[in-house]
């Protein structure tokens, strides 16, 4: 009975393109990993008023996320223009009287 030593096994594909796919493909997979682990957890490309919107959305739909949308909606009224805030304001009171 012959026994296969380790050193006689192939392991990696001995073909060179094969080997320069093999390495693309790791490649891709540890740069996808790195962005997943480097992103915040809501992610930098939701910005203040779009989270505020997406919040009341959730809260007068199914009642859901209604603190989140009174938090977002007055800090964006706080911090934004005059027609914005005005808006903001109302979201805001809107899902605070969905929250009770």
């Amino acid at each position: 009975m012959a026994r296969r030593l380790a050193v006689n096994l192939r392991i990696l594909p001995l073909n060179p393109f094969v080997m320069a796919i093999l390495r693309c493909t790791l490649l891709v997979a540890l740069l996808l990993v790195v962005t997943l682990f480097a992103t915040p957890c809501l992610g930098t490309a939701v910005t203040p008023p779009g989270l505020c919107r997406s919040d009341l959305m959730q809260c007068r739909k199914r009642h859901l996320r209604c603190r989140e949308c009174v938090l977002h909606c007055t800090r964006v009224a706080n911090e934004s223009h005059v027609g914005l805030s005005t808006i903001t304001r109302r979201w805001a009171s809107v899902c605070d009287r969905l929250q009770r």
